[in-house]
């Protein structure tokens, strides 16, 4: 009896991007000598030919060559990622080898793993520190990528890095800048003096949701209410850091003035000993008597 079992559903371009068969053909493609590829899709990114890898080929005294080997379906020469990256590679020896140069991959390319997350973050740093960040390519990124897992593990690793990743990067970047002017406009707008005839009008916070409902804004709600998430998260990375450092019973040098709502150890608004305490006494006075082994704890 014949079987009436159908054929495996192909892979839809979309998904083979993200395989490590097309991540590892991707990385000997780049590998090749002056050689800058990109498999960000054209239009819609929803028919086959809208994927594939467009090839840069810069040879130093050469004209620049760019050609583009999309996916023609299942009935074409190029049914999916994988095949168009290998036609790609074999225009690029052709070009290379017409123009005397060695094109013959590594037989042992270094171990390849695709940027983490933490990695990506710390790129958004960095192009963030460049004096033109709009100017870093991919090329660029991946060296700095490679430089930095060879400094931390003295091991030569080869950074898959994604065209989506690189924009990502970007952006975070960009998010950074726009952070930083926005607080510098802040502390320029209130460095601003005024004339003797003008008086200063404190900046109208919207209330909290809960007001809407009967209730009240929370305390301090005017220094945290335009917050944003990057802000919170830096303001926690720093105060974890802080809370992080060890005692050292030897060390008496510092003199830790009570302060009030804007400084002090004791009534800052938000990092104040006075406030945390309150947090967790839930009105009681008894969490307030404390033996001598406070530091033990």
């Amino acid at each position: 009896m014949a079987s009436t079992s159908s054929p495996a559903p192909a892979v839809a371009p979309k998904d083979q991007m993200a395989t490590d068969a097309f991540l590892s053909s991707l990385a000997e493609l780049r590998s090749m000598p002056h050689t800058h590829v990109s498999e960000k899709p054209v239009g819609r990114a929803e028919k086959p030919n809208d994927f594939g890898v467009l090839v840069t080929l810069n040879i130093p005294e050469k004209k620049r060559k760019q050609k583009r080997f999309a996916v023609t379906g299942p009935k074409g020469d190029r049914p999916n990622l994988i095949a168009a990256t290998q036609e790609a590679k074999k225009w690029v020896n052709e070009q290379l080898t017409e123009a005397g140069i060695e094109a013959t991959l590594p037989e042992q390319p270094p171990p390849q793993q695709a940027a983490t997350p933490e990695e990506l973050e710390l790129l958004a740093a960095w192009i963030d520190e460049q004096p033109d960040p709009g100017a870093i390519t991919m090329e660029l990124a991946l060296d700095w990528l490679h430089s930095q897992r060879a400094k931390a593990s003295g091991a030569a690793t080869m950074a898959l890095l994604m065209d989506r990743q690189l924009a990502e990067a970007h952006v975070r970047a960009a998010e950074r800048q726009l952070n930083r002017a926005q607080q510098r406009l802040e502390r320029m707008r209130g460095a601003l003096p005024l004339s003797p005839n003008e008086k200063r009008q404190r900046t109208v916070v919207a209330d909290h949701p809960r007001v809407a409902q009967g209730g009240e804004n929370p305390p301090n709600w005017e220094h945290f209410a335009g917050y944003s998430r990057e802000t919170y998260q830096g303001e926690e990375v720093k105060e974890q850091d802080r809370r992080a450092i060890p005692i050292d019973r030897s060390r008496t040098d510092h003199s830790l003035p009570r302060g009030d709502e804007s400084r002090g150890w004791f009534s800052h608004w938000r990092r104040g000993v006075g406030g945390v305490l309150r947090g967790w006494a839930g009105g009681s006075l008894g969490p307030w008597v404390f033996d001598g082994d406070l530091l033990d704890h």
